[in-house]
Parts: C-alpha cells; structure tokens; sequence
C-alpha cells in the first residue's frame, strides 16, 4: 500500500511540474503560434552525474604506418590524461596493447622511413595492469578499445574508415573507393565505423566542386540510410583539419539535410590522427558515461562506449579549424578546450551551459548557414524562415572548438519531404566484383598468392 502512495505521489509532483510548460505548449498551439519537436541526442544523459571521459578514437603505431612504439603510444595518452584510447592501425586490428599486433608487412614497408620495420614493442603485462587499474593517476584508468583499426589499408584514394569491438580487416587492403564492404561486414558482425577524411578518398579537398555532384553526395547518404548506426559518424575535424574542413562544412550538412527526413541523422566525430610524437592531443572527443572504466568492469565499460558512439552522447574538439568558424590565425592554448557542461531543452528553445574555457557560442543549420553567435539559448521559432531540420552548435573557447551533435528540429505536424537519394554505382562497385572474382575463382587456392597473403599481407 505505502509503494502505491509513493507511486502516486511520485506521479502527481511529476505532473504538477511540467504543467508550466504543457500549459504553454497548449496555449502556443491553440494560438496557432509555430511549436518545434525537438530531438536531443543527449537526451538521457545525466550532466551531474555521468562521467565525461576524453577518449582518442583514431591513432598509429610502427605496426602500421607511424613512427613510435605501441608502448610509447600508450604511455603518452596516459601521461596527456586521456581516459579512453582506441590503437587503430592500417590492417592491423587491436588485440591489446600488451600484445605485438599481427601486422601487415606491406603496411610498414610502404612507410619504411618511419617503421624502419623495427620489432613491435608492446606494453608489459604489468604495465598494462597498472594503466588499466589508474595507478600512478590517482586510480583514474585507461580504456583499452578491443579490435580498434583503420580498414581498407592503403588504397590509392585514401577511402578509410575505422572499426571497434570486431576482428575484421587483418591484412586486408581493400578496394579503391569502397567503404560499403567493411561498414557491411562489421555491422553483421556486430560492431562499429565510422567514415575518415572523406575529402581525400572524393577528391573534394583539392576540387570542391565534387560536392556539387549529387550522385558523390547519395553515395554516403545510402551508407548511413543502410547501416547507421552500426556506421555511426563521420570525420568532420581530424589532424590539423585541413582535409576535414570541407567535409564539415558541405558534406556533412547535405548529408543531414538529405538523411534527416528520412529518420538517420549521422552522428559528427574528430579525432588526432597522430603518426608521429607530439601529434596526440589535436583533437578528440569527449563521451558521456555511466560506467566506470576500471580493469573488473571492462565489459561494461566498452558496451557503455559503444553505446555511446551509436547514439552520439559525446562531443568533438578540435585544437585547429580550418573551415572559418575560428580566426584563421587561431593558435590553441594547447591545455584547456570549450566544453558543454548541460543542455535544457524547453519550449521552442535549446540551451547550452558552457564550461569556464568556453569564450563563444554558434548555431549552425541546413545549408552550413549560421544564424545566430554568442548567445547560449536559442529560440528556434525566432529563425523558422532558416531552419530546415536541424541545428547544430558549436563552442569556441582558447583551447579550440566544441563540435555539438545537430538536434533535430521541425515543427509539430510537419512532415518533412523526403529527397531523391538514387545512387548510380561508380568504378568502386565494379572493381569489388572484379576482385572478388579474381579471388574466388584464381587466387583462393593458389599457393603462391597463399604466400603472398601470409608474409606480405599478414593474413593467416
């Protein structure tokens, strides 16, 4: 009897709380005044009492293509504070960092000058403990992401995408400007991608003209539409955001101007890219958790993760901006970064609380328009003539930028019109089917290329 009265009660003050705002939204809508539906992607997320864990989602080592041991690696993420840390080298998936990475040879030959094709140097067992349990850091661990790695090797387009939490792509080099084989295969197997520097492997860096063809745009559109969110972010901001800029500033709003209608809309993701020392803090994101990251809650923790990444709990710094959105003699601080620290999501409004290294605020919609600067609560029916289907903010601060998820925003009753999203295939599905058919029907069982794929692929 007393939990139905608790119960009850519960329910009652719950009700007499949001009367204010079910009162105003009946007397907005009554008015014929404009009401938006609001889509938080961090809605659920607890600011109090969640954790905010810095994580690095794209990193090499000499077992691919960069110049510094796997134990280095480590150590400074460790030293640098971060809380999560995904090793994702060429062909080469993450077994643990205490364990030398099956690596592709070709991978390090093809950089030599800075593998040398030194022997792989892992963390000691007792090290690996240590980082894992936070000793040193005052009981604050690291995260181990299982299986990290950067697929489709070396392709002469540079059309990579990273994988987590499933063994795929030992070895494997992939095929010029395909990303649908792996993206399809890791979702089968149950994990995750997401797309890098899509501007090198579109040729859109050098000729930004690319992104005016509409056939290059459904391309990814029908990638997100098939597999998100398996296929959870794209790039938007990664090394010194010289490639990425153009993704951010074009690609990625006409891919939620294009996917939003229909119910997908892509979570944005920035990372280091770091090769060599020095490059490990140039951008990276931030995860809101529940979980603690300690050696005996692994398997939490990494299911926390991943859950984090499919819906977009997290958010995205950068150190560098090349798209305009900072001065373009914008030096960071290097130490400290902008940062939410809570969202209040009301009638018509979006607010943002900033951290004390935030010192700016933008709101961004379809078509990459900014519509309003500085002001931390935005008023969506304010700017009904500019907003499409979403915003997305973004902080500014010393430190560099705060990249926010969008949240989707349409007024209530409208139906949003779907767009035509007809690929014609380009030469990447036609030279996949050529390859598969070389190897199933010639290569499968030659001894020769069995070799080949052992000792110059490092596939076993």
């Amino acid at each position: 009897m007393k939990k139905r009265v608790k119960i009850a009660v519960s329910l009652a003050l719950a009700v007499l709380m949001l009367l204010p705002v079910m009162s105003t939204a009946i007397t907005a809508s009554a008015a014929g005044l404009l009401v938006y539906e609001i889509t938080n992607p961090y809605d659920g997320v607890d600011f109090d009492t969640w954790n905010a864990y810095k994580a690095q989602l794209h990193v090499h080592t000499d077992a691919s293509d960069g110049d510094v041991p796997v134990q280095t690696v480590v150590e400074e993420h460790y030293r640098l504070g971060y809380d999560i840390l995904a090793i994702t080298d060429h062909m080469t998936p993450n077994h643990g960092w205490d364990i030398a990475a099956p690596a592709a040879p070709i991978m390090r030959l093809i950089k030599y000058e800075r593998t040398k094709m030194a022997p792989i140097i892992p963390v000691t067992a007792k090290r690996y403990a240590e980082i894992t349990n936070g000793v040193g850091r005052d009981g604050r661990p690291m995260l181990d992401v299982p299986f990290g790695c950067e697929q489709n090797g070396a392709v002469p387009s540079n059309s990579h995408l990273n994988s987590f939490f499933v063994n795929y792509g030992q070895g494997m080099i992939g095929v010029d400007n395909d990303f649908e084989t792996p993206v399809k295969a890791i979702k089968e197997l149950g994990g995750n991608t997401f797309l890098n520097h899509v501007s090198e492997a579109t040729g859109a860096e050098k000729n930004p003209a690319v992104y005016e063809r509409e056939n290059v745009i459904n391309k990814f559109a029908n990638l997100y539409l098939k597999y998100f969110p398996s296929l959870f972010a794209i790039d938007v901001s990664s090394g010194g955001d010289g490639a990425t800029a153009i993704d951010r500033t074009v690609l990625y709003e006409k891919l939620l101007t294009k996917l939003i209608p229909y119910g997908v809309a892509p979570h944005l993701v920035t990372f280091s890219d770091a090769h060599q020392m020095g490059q490990w803090d140039r951008a990276f994101t931030i995860h809101m958790m529940k979980e603690s990251l300690e050696a005996d809650n692994k398997d939490a923790a990494v299911a926390d993760l991943k859950r984090s990444m499919e819906d977009g709990t997290y958010f995205g710094i950068s150190r560098s901006c090349r798209g305009g959105e900072l001065p373009d003699d914008f030096v960071s601080d290097g130490i400290t970064h902008p940062m939410v620290e809570d969202i209040i999501i009301g009638l018509n409004t979006i607010t943002i609380i900033p951290n004390g290294d935030t010192d700016g605020i933008a709101w961004v919609t379809n078509g990459g328009k900014v519509i309003n600067e500085g002001e931390y609560t935005i008023d969506l029916a304010q700017f009904a003539d500019d907003i499409e289907s979403y915003v997305r903010p973004y902080l500014t601060g010393p430190g560099g930028i705060c990249y926010v998820q969008p949240f989707v925003t349409v007024p209530e009753g409208t139906t949003l019109k779907q767009g035509d999203l007809t690929y014609i295939s380009d030469y990447s599905v036609y030279l996949r089917l050529f390859v598969d058919f070389l190897d199933k029907y010639f290569f499968q069982y030659n001894p020769l290329v069995k070799l080949f794929k052992q000792y110059v692929l490092g596939i076993n």
